[in-house]
């Protein structure tokens, strides 16, 4: 016991003697203990987010978007701590530093929050995605989720600009002052670009009115700009075709085109024509009565739309003709009916597997799918007997 109390006198000996001990001890003491106490926080959170996973995901989500910033949250408060008692022990003067070092911690911690708010908002944007994404193989409307995060996103900017502001101690009047000169200067820039301001604003309504989205197939109406949306910007949307090429549209084109939107449709449609031949005008009914038959029970078919299998109703574009229900070579039907995915790829098997299946039909009926045919009516032949010979003679048309 002797021992020991000697060796903390001499410590305590040379600590009075050496300032530089004091503010190491200090420093190394308070470094220690935030790294155990960082240790049980992460501990502790990841912990958390394993077990809430599956059964509390937003909870899973706000202890994995906490972690790192309330890590470096610990590391400021013990700075916090440690300098002002370091500069104590080196005989610096604290009056002209403490006004300062508190100023630039409350910004530090007021970013720290800020940059937790935004992986929290990241995280959860992720788990929507996940969450309500399309297993059908339609395609995904992630419209509302993308505004949502980028309106919470904006205000954690705000949130975050006006705290450092407070932080600081630089007076709202500051802004006021700022807001008159950026006045001037939106104005000269509307004078000088009135095509970009469109842009922006144009940028802004589909944000908030979602016509489309990030991954939507669209098409504007004049069928200029065909494709896949990948990026929706403030002044350009960007666009790749079917050909793989971007295409970089300025905003105010959707403002003055009106925009087809297929991604969304509910159902897909088949619009098919089949002409049956002349000869089998008899076994027209029967067949349209069997193909309604058939797609009353075809699975892919949706039995809550219309379905019509019925005689070419006006004018109808028959391959290189406009015919209506009686053609030139054919009596014509349509297949009007709606599957009920709207993949693209699906689509066209099943409606390959219909068609298929109609012209199968068609055959059972002993019944033939038309084609273009030329008929040629020539006048029959006129039978003479030749005054010479006692024989008939064809006096029917020659040609030359």
């Amino acid at each position: 016991m002797k021992n020991f109390n000697a060796i903390l006198d001499a410590i305590r000996a040379f600590h009075e003697e050496h300032a530089w001990s004091r503010v190491a001890s200090t420093v190394g003491g308070s470094v220690l203990a935030v790294l155990l106490l960082n240790f049980f926080v992460r501990f502790t959170l990841r912990r958390l987010a394993r077990r809430f996973e599956e059964s509390q995901p937003l909870l899973h989500i706000t202890a994995d978007a906490i972690d790192r910033p309330l890590n470096m949250i610990t590391w400021v408060l013990v700075a916090r701590l440690i300098v002002p008692i370091a500069l104590q022990q080196s005989g610096t003067d604290l009056s002209s530093y403490a006004s300062s070092l508190n100023q630039w911690m409350a910004a530090l911690l007021v970013l720290l929050v800020a940059w937790a708010a935004w992986r929290f908002a990241g995280r959860t944007r992720l788990y929507l995605r996940t969450k309500y994404a399309r297993t059908d193989g339609g395609y995904d409307d992630f419209s509302m989720i993308e505004t949502g995060q980028l309106v919470v996103r904006i205000g954690i900017v705000v949130f975050a600009g006006f705290g450092l502001l407070g932080a600081l101690g630089i007076p709202l009047s500051a802004l006021t002052a700022l807001g008159v000169v950026g006045g001037f200067g939106a104005y000269a820039l509307t004078m000088a670009n009135q095509i970009l301001i469109s842009n922006v604003f144009a940028g802004f309504a589909i944000y908030f009115d979602r016509p489309f989205a990030v991954g939507d197939w669209i098409v504007t109406k004049d069928g200029t700009v065909e494709g896949t949306v990948t990026k929706i910007g403030f002044r350009l949307t960007t666009i790749v075709g079917f050909d793989k090429r971007p295409i970089y549209v300025p905003n105010s084109v959707f403002n003055e085109n009106p925009t087809i939107n297929p991604s969304r449709m509910s159902n897909r449609r088949i619009l098919q024509y089949v002409g049956v031949r002349y000869d089998d005008v008899k076994q027209v009914e029967p067949i349209l009565e069997a193909v309604r038959a058939y797609l009353g029970e075809h699975d892919a078919i949706d039995q809550s739309m219309t379905t019509l299998v019925n005689l070419v109703d006006g004018s109808t574009k028959m391959g290189s003709s406009v015919e209506g229900c009686f053609g030139a070579s054919s009596i014509n039907f349509m297949v009007y009916t709606f599957t009920k995915t709207t993949n693209w790829v699906r689509f066209q098997s099943i409606q390959d597997e219909i068609m298929l299946s109609i012209a199968a039909i068609i055959e059972e009926h002993g019944a033939e799918i038309a084609f273009s045919t030329l008929t040629l009516d020539a006048p029959k032949p006129v039978l003479l007997a030749s005054p010479s010979l006692g024989r008939p003679v064809d006096s029917g048309p020659r040609s030359a």
